[in-house]
């Protein structure tokens, strides 16, 4: 299993709509490489310009305000973090990191392929880029703050919980993979990963939700039932309360090639 997967990418110049309506939940990392333009991106205690020649890590997980951008060209990713312990890591510095573009300048035939990799998805266009994600972390841990490394046991049972999440697995079961009590498991894992057991697992199947709209076709009552969900309105609530908008919302916003 890969510690990280890739959502969504493309290629897109950005005008003065490309703007938030105030704060925004965005739960996935994005990679933003600017040629040219400029732009603004605040996430809570930080704002930035986005410049031309410049890499940026923003982290997800949070509410993030970004925009208007003046001809902004961009290549740009959003990732997803699989492994709890990247994760626990990449919490130790949860700001918009920046780097030169030239010190990446090698990887330029590999973000710029992003647009052709969205059309074929071929396995070695996904690898090139999940090593280019793999660097910009790597780059981004180097820089954190330290935190004290996530017990294996905890690791284990988080990646089955992942793998089980639209199933309502459950949290006694998660316990006993990780060898723990169930009540030590649950303040383990609050301390650990900075939230409860079923708050996580909520945000996995929305994780889950976002990536079959964006996918495909399904109705929104299909996509529901895949993820958990046996009400459809029910769902629908639970995306607009965690994700700041409803599912015809984001694929609209999808269609429009937000990055």
């Amino acid at each position: 299993m890969t510690d990280f997967e890739i959502c969504a990418g493309g290629a897109t110049r950005c005008g003065p709509d490309w703007h938030s309506i105030g704060w925004l939940p965005q739960p996935e990392h994005k990679l933003y490489i600017i040629s040219s333009g400029t732009a603004r991106y605040a996430i809570p205690g930080q704002e930035v310009a986005l410049r031309p020649e410049r890499l940026y890590l923003i982290p997800g997980g949070g509410r993030h305000r970004y925009g208007p951008a003046a001809d902004m060209q961009v290549h740009w990713l959003h990732l997803r973090i699989l492994s709890p312990a990247v994760e626990q890591q990449m919490a130790g510095r949860a700001r918009i990191q920046e780097w030169p573009l030239g010190d990446w300048r090698w990887w330029q035939p590999v973000w710029e392929s992003i647009p052709s990799w969205l059309q074929q998805r071929d396995l070695a266009g996904e690898l090139r880029l999940q090593a280019l994600l793999a660097m910009v972390l790597g780059a981004a841990i180097a820089n954190a703050v330290p935190k004290n490394q996530l017990d294996p046991r905890l690791d284990a049972a988080v990646r089955w919980m992942d793998a089980q999440c639209c199933r309502h697995p459950s949290l006694e079961a998660a316990a006993r993979i990780a060898g723990l009590a169930p009540a030590v498991f649950h303040r383990r894992f609050s301390a650990a990963v900075g939230c409860t057991p079923r708050s996580w697992l909520e945000s996995r199947r929305l994780d889950h939700a976002r990536r079959l709209l964006r996918q495909d076709g399904s109705s929104v009552q299909d996509v529901a039932a895949a993820c958990g969900y046996a009400n459809p309105f029910h769902f629908s609530r639970v995306m607009r309360r965690r994700l700041g908008a409803s599912p015809q919302q984001l694929r609209a916003r999808w269609a429009a090639g937000t990055p």
